[in-house]
């Protein structure tokens, strides 16, 4: 059986969860272990199995899971204006309604940018949605990050059109020359909320001075990286995306934007509004559920 004296918390190796990784480092005693995985929907089994206290998730899947029924808390903001859209280069495409009949890959269908991306394809005549959605005419596959580029060079019928890319998959992608970025999510919606951080109650609840710990490192973590000392902050950059210091260097100016202190905290009518177009316009949630029973902003001190 897992320790139950640690903490246990599920992220990705991504640019919007490094801040995890930075608070790990920081910890000063062990009360908090990363569970380090490669997709969302191990995360999920993982929290309805008890193994884990807790996780970084893209906020739909979040709500999503809440609303199955998952006794969990959405504690805090992870990052902000997190996410690039890459074209493949080979399929050809020279504009938006160049994507239509083509596949987008993503980690998770339930996220922010899917939402977005939902309007920038809406705006040009095209529905996004799932294959097996009569309605859609762009169809939206989920794929891991880490394996999203091998299933790429495998598509020679270029019926793959692009992928929703986080750092380091974005920067190593672009360097390979094959794919060209159609938009960096924060330009569609600047300080859009990204990952956030959900906690069980019963964790909640059994170690609230451990979690408050945590928060207040998280939210002292962001300020660190939003003050953008790269020397300081390079090393532990290394360790977690597991990259050479080149490409630490590379990322660094844009992942010091992700995690602006006064933007971690959650706010009920933007996640009001996220839920609405889930559920109302993308169709990519099947029903609604009282946000207020979601979060908890009760470890956020300031």
């Amino acid at each position: 059986m897992p320790d139950e004296s640690v903490i246990r918390i599920g992220c990705l190796r991504i640019a919007e969860h490094f801040i995890a990784g930075l608070v790990q480092e920081r910890l000063k005693t062990n009360k908090m272990h990363l569970v380090i995985m490669n997709a969302y929907e191990q995360f999920a089994d993982l929290l309805f199995q008890g193994k884990i206290h807790g996780a970084l998730l893209p906020l739909p899947f979040a709500m999503e899971l809440f609303k199955k029924g998952l006794k969990i808390k959405l504690i805090l903001f992870v990052n902000r204006g997190g996410g690039s859209f890459l074209k493949k280069t080979a399929a050809n495409i020279k504009h938006i309604k160049g994507f239509k009949h083509k596949t987008i890959l993503t980690p998770c269908l339930l996220s922010v940018q899917n939402m977005l991306l939902h309007k920038m394809f809406f705006s040009a005549g095209l529905n996004l949605g799932k294959t097996q959605d009569a309605r859609a005419d762009v169809f939206i596959e989920i794929v891991p990050s880490n394996i999203i580029p091998e299933i790429i060079d495998n598509d020679s019928d270029n019926d793959i059109g692009g992928f929703v890319a986080s750092e380091p998959y974005r920067t190593l992608s672009l360097e390979t020359g094959q794919y060209k970025e159609i938009c960096n999510f924060k330009a569609l919606w600047k300080d859009h909320p990204d990952s956030v951080f959900v906690l069980k109650e019963s964790i909640i609840q059994e170690k609230s001075e451990d979690v408050q710990a945590i928060v207040n490192l998280f939210i002292e973590s962001g300020q660190m990286i939003y003050q953008g000392d790269n020397n300081s902050i390079a090393p532990y950059g290394e360790t977690f995306f597991i990259q050479q210091h080149k490409i630490i260097d590379t990322l660094l100016p844009d992942i010091v934007k992700m995690f602006k202190p006064e933007d971690l905290k959650p706010e009920y009518k933007m996640l009001s509004m996220i839920q609405d177009y889930m559920v109302d316009h993308a169709g990519f949630m099947t029903d609604k559920k009282e946000i207020k029973e979601f979060f908890d902003i009760s470890f956020i001190k300031n």
